[in-house]
């Protein structure tokens, strides 16, 4: 439809007051429970067609997904240390464009999903990097970092 989940979701939340569960960047969980009613289905089926007219309407308003986010298997990360050490060991902060090879001292989890994508004692690898860097320009909020704009992270020093 030419636009990611974040914003397919953003999008339902601002203008149909609908929330989904877990989107990403290419997705959306929807979440029926017991008291999903017909007329919620109705009025959920009404948002998606709404959403998918707004999605498509050509306008330049949207970011999409170009598909280039490293694939998991590259997102692999050395321990170099325990959590523990890299917590307690002296930190500095250094820009994120920076961090490659460096120990982190803290984690980082995109949200949604919340997934860590780096934790406490890894070395930061440039892809780990790359898919933070394209995860938040796509609207992931960067949670746990100490910098909630994630333009520095801390690590060991």
């Amino acid at each position: 439809m030419g636009v990611n989940g974040y914003e397919a979701e953003d999008w339902l939340i601002r203008n149909k007051k609908m929330t989904m569960g877990l989107s990403d960047e290419r997705r959306m969980l929807l979440i029926f429970t017991v008291g999903t009613d017909a007329k919620s289905v109705h009025q959920m089926l009404s948002g998606f067609n709404d959403m998918v007219a707004w999605a498509r309407d050509g306008g330049t308003d949207k970011k999409g997904y170009k598909g280039d986010l490293p694939h998991l298997r590259e997102l692999t990360a050395e321990l170099a240390m325990t959590p523990t050490e890299a917590i307690f060991a002296r930190t500095e902060r250094v820009p994120v464009r920076e961090a490659a090879g460096r120990i982190a001292a803290e984690m980082v989890s995109p949200y949604p999903p919340g997934i860590p994508r780096i934790l406490p004692g890894e070395r930061i690898t440039k892809a780990q990097l790359s898919y933070l860097a394209r995860s938040v320009n796509l609207g992931v909020f960067p949670y746990d970092p100490t910098d909630q704009e994630l333009r520095t992270i801390r690590v060991v020093a």
